[in-house]
């Protein structure tokens, strides 16, 4: 392995290390209330049609989906 490699794959793995220090020292506190600016276009789908959505947009190779218990932070997930 070449030096170059090398010190990409380290700061690699050092930024993931400062991120999941960042996350361990966040303090908790109270959900926020929030109100969506938009109505959600999604919510009509049945079970059907959204379990056909879903997989048309696995399907496309050009999105490189990963599925969301794969998926890392450095994924595209649904």
């Amino acid at each position: 392995m070449d030096k170059k490699t090398a010190r990409k794959i380290l700061q690699g793995h050092q930024r993931r290390q400062e991120y999941n220090q960042a996350d361990q020292t966040c303090i908790e506190s109270e959900a926020v209330s929030i109100t969506a600016p938009k109505e959600n276009i999604w919510s009509g789908l049945t079970e059907l049609e959204t379990i056909s959505v879903v997989s048309w947009l696995f399907a496309q190779p050009e999105l490189n989906l990963t599925a969301s218990e794969n998926a890392t932070m450095w994924d595209n997930k649904l």
